[in-house]
Parts: C-alpha cells; sequence; structure tokens
C-alpha cells in the first residue's frame, strides 16, 4: 500500500490536487473495499492442486496449511522481539535475474545481455535493507555465493549490537538449505559467539517483507535506462527515500570458498532411506559450541543432528575466485553489437569482458553443415 500511496501522490502532483493523508488514503480504500491485487502467478501449487482437481488429500492439505501458519505465526512472534530489542531478525532472498543493458531499441530484445543478480537482506526491526548486487562475471550462482553476502551482512549487523540473529528464507536448496551455507553459519556462530536460528517457511506461502525491495527496484527499472551495471546501484540507493535501500557491489575477490573446511559432512537428519530429508527441516539452530539442531516443525522441541561434528581448525576461509568469469563467445558478440544503441562507456565497458574464444553459434552451425554435407 506505501507505494500505491506513493504513485497516488504523484498523480495528485500532475493534475495540481492537493493528495490525501495516508491515514485517510487507507480510510478510504477500506471504505470502497481496496485491495492490491495477487497475481496467480503467486499462488501456491499445492493449494492450488486442491482447489482445482482434489487430487490432494484434505489430510495433505490440512497438514500444509496448518505448517503455513505455524510458520507465519513463528515469524511474527520473532519479529515482535526483534521490535523489543532482544534479537536480530532479517529475511533474504534473491531478486529475478536484471539483464543488462536496458535499452528501448527493438533490436536488442533477441540480443543476449548480461546477467546481473541482487541478493538482498532486510531488518525486520528497523526496515533496513541492504541489495548485494553482483554480475555473471563475479561469481557463479553457489551456496558459497550467497554465504560470503549473508555472511558480510551478519557481521556489519552484529557491529551494532551482539545479540542473536534469526533468519527467514524460503527453502530454495542452493540458496538458503544446503550443508555449506549450514557450515559457513556454524563457522560465524562460534567466532562470534551467538546462536543463529535459521527458518524456512512453508513452500507457496514464503512472502517476506523483503519483497517489497525487489518490487520497487524492478518498477524504477520498468521506467529506466540502464547501461552499467554500478547505475543499478544508484537506481537500488534512490528507490526507496526512507530509509534508502543500502547497495553494494560485489567482484570476485569479495567471495569466499565456504564448501571446504566443514565441521558436518551432512545435514540430513536421517540416515535410512524412510528417514527424514534436508528438506524436511523448517528449522537449523547453530550453537556456538559447535553443534547443529534442527526441527521438522515449530511445534516439536530441537534435536542435535545424527552426525559427528569434526573439531574445526580455523573460521577462515580461502578465495572463492582468483578471476573474473568469462561469458560465453556468443553473448560477448550480441552485447558488442549493441554499440550503436549504448553511450560510449557502455560498450567500452562491454567490450573488455572476459569472456572464451570459441562460439557455440558457429560449432553448432558448423556442425549442421557437415551433417547436411554427409547426408546429400
Amino acid at each position: 500500500m506505501a507505494q500505491l500511496f506513493e504513485l497516488y501522490k504523484l498523480k495528485c502532483q500532475e493534475v495540481s490536487i492537493k493528495p490525501m493523508s495516508r491515514f485517510v488514503f487507507d480510510k478510504k480504500c477500506k471504505a470502497n473495499k481496496l485491495s492490491i491485487y495477487t497475481p496467480r502467478k503467486d499462488r501456491c501449487d499445492t493449494c492450488i492442486q486442491f482447489e482445482i482437481n482434489k487430487t490432494l488429500s484434505k489430510e495433505a492439505f490440512d497438514a500444509h496449511r496448518a505448517m503455513k501458519d505455524m510458520a507465519r505465526a513463528e515469524k511474527e512472534n520473532d519479529k515482535n522481539l526483534a521490535k523489543q530489542g532482544l534479537i536480530h531478525v532479517i529475511c533474504c532472498d534473491v531478486m529475478k535475474v536484471t539483464l543488462l543493458p536496458i535499452t528501448d531499441a527493438s533490436s536488442s530484445y533477441y540480443k543476449m545481455k548480461l546477467a546481473m543478480h541482487n541478493f538482498t537482506v532486510y531488518n525486520l526491526a528497523n526496515h533496513e535493507a541492504v541489495c548485494y548486487w553482483f554480475c555473471e562475471t563475479e561469481a557463479n550462482l553457489v551456496a558459497s555465493t550467497f554465504a560470503s553476502c549473508l555472511v558480510s551482512f551478519l557481521n556489519d549487523l552484529l557491529d551494532t549490537g551482539l545479540k542473536d540473529v534469526t533468519i527467514y528464507s524460503d527453502g530454495c536448496p542452493y540458496q538458503n538449505r544446503n550443508n555449506v551455507l549450514s557450515n559457513a553459519l556454524l563457522h560465524f556462530s562460534m567466532e562470534r559467539n551467538i546462536v543463529i536460528n535459521q527458518k524456512y517457511l512453508e513452500k507457496g506461502h514464503t512472502q517476506m517483507e523483503g519483497d517489497s525491495v525487489h518490487s520497487t527496484i524492478e518498477h524504477v527499472l520498468n521506467k529506466t535506462k540502464v547501461y552499467l551495471p554500478y547505475e543499478l546501484l544508484q537506481i537500488t540507493e534512490r528507490a526507496r527515500k526512507e530509509p534508502p535501500y543500502k547497495a553494494k557491489l560485489l567482484s570476485y575477490d569479495f567471495f569466499k570458498n565456504y564448501a571446504a573446511n566443514f565441521i558436518y559432512d551432512s545435514i540430513r537428519p536421517g540416515n535410512k532411506p524412510s528417514d527424514p530429508v534436508v528438506n524436511d527441516i523448517r528449522q537449523i539452530q547453530y550453537d556456538p559450541k559447535g553443534v547443529i539442531r534442527y526441527r521438522l516443525n515449530f511445534e516439536t522441541p530441537l534435536q542435535e543432528l545424527p552426525r559427528r561434528p569434526k573439531k574445526p581448525s580455523s573460521h577462515s576461509f580461502k578465495k572463492l575466485y582468483t578471476n573474473r568469469l568469462p561469458i560465453t563467445r556468443d553473448k560477448y558478440e550480441d552485447l558488442k553489437s549493441m554499440q550503436k544503441y549504448i553511450p560510449d562507456e557502455a560498450f567500452l565497458y562491454y567490450k573488455t569482458l572476459p569472456h572464451v574464444e570459441e562460439s557455440y553459434r558457429k560449432k553448432k552451425a558448423q556442425l549442421k553443415s557437415s551433417t547436411t554435407k554427409r547426408d546429400s
């Protein structure tokens, strides 16, 4: 509603009308039964399956809804604790890929572009958000990439106050629920001597406060030309007025290799084939004594993982990359072909991007040509 109110004020300025206050605006919306439409694409697959064809049993559907309600109640309770200053509570997620350059040139529509990723962390107590932007030439989408961003944020967060931390996210395996991230958080917990709780929302119902950051940035991007990565920082910082979002542009030497020096070789909560698996976990707790605990729903007590932890030799990690990562030759050629539609500064940037020499398109064309000659 905050974003809608800002759009309403802009419209009032355009037509020279004094806008009503936010309180009156909300009251009018409620009186007229106006609300924000939730797109169908955001609806839960499980809920739709039960609604449409009833192939899902009522028992399974009720269990799914109960898990959703428990997760929501858990987050609301933690949020209240954070507002009282007792703990830190954050949520994190990755924004959909942004492709650069963003230009109106119609011929650029079919060109391959440079992928930019935004890992966002949102503080539920003070509403501050930090966007970690990185390009495909600086990092791959692997667990160590996201662990590096999260550990960096937590370091800064604990400098403002040494309190236990609770992290909310969806259950995406390579981002949030994996052995690499868990070991990274356990190392960090031991190093800073705080308890970290990682909690997962129910699949299909993972809407979080941090989603507003992405929608606000995307709204600005939809009406802005963007040619270079650093411009995304400027757009992010001015996308919200109070408090403004913080933005960082990461280079390859920022990321650390957390897929080493494991304390736990696995975070699976079982051993036998019929036992629970990692995707069944709803909470992971990292104890500064070097112990991981878990639970499968928010009503059962925490229990230790059925694994023997190792004693870490250190809490330091090597760099994940030694150089920038190359893009494909075909993408490189597509970016260069847009020279007529982008500023010289941007063209120089794309021209100097690291890239592989072999062209997949040429290789495919040569293979097709040789096959045609053979058949004839």
